[in-house]
């Protein structure tokens, strides 16, 4: 009798596992990668591929810890972690590069990216910019609005300055990490290594926000 009902029991509790995992409401992806910046009629119309062009800023710190090899580190990073969105219809090329006095007395990375803030972009996309400058566990910062990041070097990982400096990119592009499961993923907000690839809902994210760019200067690509 006992197992009889113990048996009926277990199959009323199957069933209503089953019964609730079929009214699990669907989850938007991009809703859940980030914001959908770039509205479909414009995408439509506009496929791209896309560039990005990007000023890079390297800082005293950077220059003192490179040399006469400062420009050529912080254009491998850009190049590395550009190859990165190749696959998404996202070309990023170097539109300019300067040396930047950053704030010796800084006290965060927030503080230094208020400091390049005041650069404006120019004919730029994106302003870059490379610190050697030591905050914390911080490794990247990006503004909101989408055209100022801030990379930190970290000089027992060279190959983290492109991988961060490809998550900050993403976040311009709209991708946020809402603790993203897939733990190779560049959005990752808890290891960048070895993340190397973004998720397929980032990717599929980063392909519809690839003209943001170019959408919000009110331009299109050429041809």
């Amino acid at each position: 009798m006992r197992m009889r009902l113990a048996r009926k029991l277990v199959s009323a509790l199957l069933a209503a596992a089953v019964v609730s995992l079929a009214f699990i409401p669907s989850v938007d992806s991009h809703a859940y990668a980030g914001d959908l910046l770039v509205p479909e009629s414009w995408r439509s119309a506009h496929p791209g591929p896309f560039t990005i062009r990007v000023t890079l800023l390297v800082d005293e710190e950077w220059t003192a810890l490179y040399g006469p090899r400062a420009r050529g580190e912080a254009a491998a990073a850009l190049d590395d972690a550009a190859a990165r969105f190749e696959n998404a219809g996202i070309h990023i090329e170097l539109a300019r590069y300067e040396t930047w006095q950053s704030d010796g007395d800084a006290g965060s990375m927030g503080e230094l990216l208020s400091a390049v803030k005041d650069i404006p972009p120019g004919e730029s996309d994106v302003i870059v910019a490379l610190t050697a400058q030591y905050h914390g566990r911080i490794g990247g910062i990006s503004d909101q609005d989408r055209r100022h990041l801030l990379v930190k070097h970290h000089p027992y990982r060279t190959d983290l300055d492109s991988f961060v400096l490809a998550h900050e990119m993403g976040h311009a592009l709209g991708l946020d990490h809402h603790h993203c499961p897939h733990h190779y993923c560049l959005m990752s907000d808890h290891d960048y290594d070895p993340a190397k690839h973004w998720c397929p809902d980032h990717l599929r994210l980063l392909r519809a926000n690839a003209g943001y760019f170019q959408y919000a200067g009110g331009t299109a690509p050429p041809g």
